[in-house]
């Protein structure tokens, strides 16, 4: 059995290609001398077809194997964006310690001083020094500014709830955070002020030596 095929099979992709049919070989196996009917075999056609099949294939490979692979990396990148730094250290640092005075003296202690750097690998690692500065500065002024709007009998609460996981009693654990008190604050105070947080923090250590003058409440948890 042979394949017609109309046209000449030359190094380069037929400009066009037309199937004819099959056909029986003829009986005496010559041609006539004017045909100009190319023949091959089948092997010859599937050759054909897979030498066509390869160079596409071959084609769309190389090109879309490092297209998908940058898809990949800029959609893995924008996912992390959506995420900014501060949400991340807010809801994975932050959401681990107990308390708001916790969370506070946590964020403090992760500077030597006031006005010095915050030192946390993690978050520097995945977004960069600059964006993690920012985000640590933040939280630490929403922390402050959080602490002076709470009312004292929620503050008492979350002083019991933050000293439950610290060494020493309830008054030992407020008095280590007013004898740290300008080393708490935020380099951005954010309208809040020194003296608002000390007042904050000695009002705490007075309800704490004395737990009968604490409202009925102020144990509830809020």
């Amino acid at each position: 059995m042979q394949i017609t095929c109309g046209g000449q099979f030359g190094s380069g992709v037929p400009s066009a290609f037309r199937l004819t049919g099959l056909e029986s070989a003829p009986a005496s196996r010559s041609a006539p001398a004017n045909n100009s009917s190319t023949f091959f075999t089948v092997e010859h056609l599937s050759g054909w077809f897979w030498w066509f099949d390869r160079a596409n294939v071959g084609a769309q490979s190389g090109l879309a194997a490092p297209q998908l692979k940058r898809s990949a990396v800029l959609k893995s990148k924008k996912i992390m964006t959506l995420k900014s730094a501060l949400e991340d250290f807010s809801e994975t640092t932050l959401a681990a310690i107990a308390g708001s005075l916790g969370r506070f003296a946590y964020v403090a202690r992760l500077r030597e001083s006031v006005g010095e750097p915050y030192t946390h690998w993690g978050l520097r690692r995945v977004y960069g020094e600059q964006a993690a500065q920012q985000a640590i500065a933040e939280a630490h002024r929403k922390l402050f500014l959080q602490l002076l709007r709470t009312p004292l009998r929620s503050l008492m609460t979350d002083l019991q709830i933050s000293a439950e996981y610290s060494e020493g009693s309830l008054t030992e654990y407020v008095e280590r955070l007013r004898s740290r008190c300008g080393a708490l604050l935020p380099a951005e105070l954010g309208g809040g002020s020194a003296r608002h947080f000390n007042s904050v923090l000695h009002a705490l250590a007075l309800l704490a030596s004395a737990p009968t003058q604490i409202p009925p409440d102020a144990n509830r948890r809020v």
